[in-house]
């Protein structure tokens, strides 16, 4: 929206998943900015961390992650992204090979 072009019914599907619902319109159709924190807070991170603290956090998160059961792991992600992906092709078969132009 900032840059005036509409978003594409993934970043929508997305958001309407991993957003807070006060925060959902807010940040999709007003196109609200945040910081790292306020992210956090709407959603759209998991966590922030400092620059110097990221690779630790990043490489403790893909061990707790790979010590997962991974069929466990995959069926499960699956049955989590299984609605956005619906949203999405539901969105793009209402307007076919429909790209997002400026207004």
């Amino acid at each position: 929206m900032q840059i005036g072009l509409p978003l594409f019914p993934l970043a929508v599907a997305a958001a309407r998943v991993r957003l807070a619902s006060t925060a959902f319109v807010r940040s999709t159709l007003e196109g609200a900015l945040y910081d790292w924190d306020s992210a956090v807070e709407v959603g759209y991170l998991d966590r922030a961390v400092d620059a110097a603290d990221l690779i630790d956090n990043a490489v403790d998160h893909a061990a707790r992650i790979g010590d997962l059961d991974r069929r466990a792991y995959l069926a499960t992600r699956e049955l989590i992204l299984a609605p956005v992906v619906d949203e999405v092709e539901r969105a793009l078969a209402r307007k076919p090979a429909q790209a997002p132009t400026p207004g």
